[in-house]
């Protein structure tokens, strides 16, 4: 697990109110795969900014939206991607789109 590495890309989806995390895997330099996670804080209208700061820290969630990895390192990258999400406080990861493992990049 400690020799894929990732190359984490956020941007902005104004739109969608959400940051997109762009991950590329690597292990030894090769790219071994990528995925896209839009990350969403669900705060209610008409609450307080105080009481929706402190609340939204519960309320992130993530959206799988591509996981693009090569079969055998799949389930490491995947856990990767989860601890980094995790460690950010996105603990709750739907997925949106079928996951889908390549043969060779």
């Amino acid at each position: 697990m400690n020799s894929i590495e990732m190359n984490i890309v956020p941007s902005y989806v104004d739109d969608e109110l959400a940051i997109v995390f762009h991950i590329e895997f690597t292990q030894y330099s090769q790219k071994i795969g990528e995925a896209k996670v839009y990350t969403y804080n669900h705060g209610k209208a008409g609450e307080s900014t105080s009481r929706t700061a402190a609340s939204s820290a519960n309320q992130k969630y993530g959206v799988l939206k591509e996981f693009n990895v090569i079969e055998e390192y799949s389930q490491i990258s995947m856990n990767k991607m989860r601890h980094f999400l995790k460690i950010i406080g996105i603990s709750n990861i739907d997925q949106a789109t079928k996951i889908s493992n390549v043969s060779a990049i």
